[in-house]
């Protein structure tokens, strides 16, 4: 209603102002109205009229029908009033509401490298390392988003994010090691009878995040995002897969245990990207495994969201 009433007093400004009389019968055509201040095009096209104010958009949408009063449509930039009669209803389309709200950059499909982080906050490599030395090239982890809400803080800008997914993390062992598992501690031996080609531990966990997101356009497609939070999960999952070869055939093994894996965790993250294209990183706040449980490492990782 105030945008009708807004409509209708600026038309009326403009037409005492031009010192223009409006004319008793519409006909087709564009009519040009230079003011003191902008100027107007008024394009009538029918049922369809145009109206251009400055940076404004109005069209207006009449259906007419034998021996009724027609319908009208009025359509302000992208906001579209029905006027029937009396009755004026205010129609904000879905695509509209969405636009309201902003566009979420959490659910998607993720692929990323995994590393630890040793006491000193450095990766641990090499003989430092122990029997968690890792091949990078082969520890890929990946991470399933399913859902996303996004709960608006200033129009489609800023918001928080949060939603629902799954993380798959894979270590690729790089010695010739036999995990072992106790009660309290997860530690490696040296395997001096067989050379594994596969020897992976696997964790995965269900996880929720809070994200702090920022865009720079309502327009997704057109759309730098950044945000950043904390990702808390909890662990639903965990095994060691390993292949080698021995007399000739290829033999299998997967253990399910727990491996001593931390039950609950959590990671600092950043995502930055363009559109449905992501990178992100994350920076584990609890360690790998249990305390005291397993060496003191903390996992990170690094990789590429493409979302949908």
């Amino acid at each position: 209603m105030k945008t009708i009433l807004l409509t209708i007093a600026t038309m009326s400004c403009i037409s005492l102002t031009a010192q223009v009389n409006e004319p008793t019968e519409q006909k087709e055509g564009t009519v040009t109205i230079d003011t003191l201040t902008q100027t107007v095009t008024i394009d009538n096209g029918g049922d369809t009229t145009r109206i251009k104010l400055g940076k404004k958009n109005i069209v207006i949408v009449e259906k007419k029908e034998e021996g009724k009063n027609g319908e009208k449509k009025v359509i302000i930039d992208e906001r579209v009033i029905i006027e029937d009669g009396e009755d004026v209803v205010e129609i904000e389309d879905e695509d509209e509401k969405e636009d309201g709200k902003g566009e979420a950059h959490w659910a998607g499909f993720g692929i990323n490298t995994n590393g630890f982080l040793n006491a000193d906050g450095k990766i641990a490599t090499g003989d430092a390392a122990g029997f968690l030395e890792l091949d990078h090239a082969r520890s890929i982890g990946f991470n399933f988003n399913l859902v996303e809400k996004r709960f608006p803080i200033f129009r489609e800008y800023v918001g928080i994010t949060t939603g629902l997914g799954l993380q798959w993390n894979r270590y690729a062992l790089k010695n010739n090691v036999d995990v072992m598992v106790s009660a309290d501690s997860t530690y490696g031996v040296e395997n001096l009878t067989v050379d594994y080609k596969k020897n992976v531990l696997r964790s995965t966990y269900l996880q929720i995040p809070l994200l702090l997101e920022i865009t720079t356009n309502k327009d997704n497609d057109k759309a730098w995002h950044i945000s950043a939070g904390v990702v808390g999960g909890i662990r639903i999952g965990s095994s060691l897969k390993t292949k080698w070869e021995e007399d000739g055939k290829t033999n299998k093994d997967k253990v399910k245990s727990n491996h001593n894996f931390n039950p609950f965790e959590a990671h600092a993250t950043a995502i930055v990207g363009y559109g449905n294209i992501s990178l992100y990183v994350n920076y584990g706040l609890t360690q790998v495994f249990e305390k005291g449980k397993g060496p003191d490492y903390a996992p990170v990782s690094a990789g590429v969201l493409l979302h949908f």
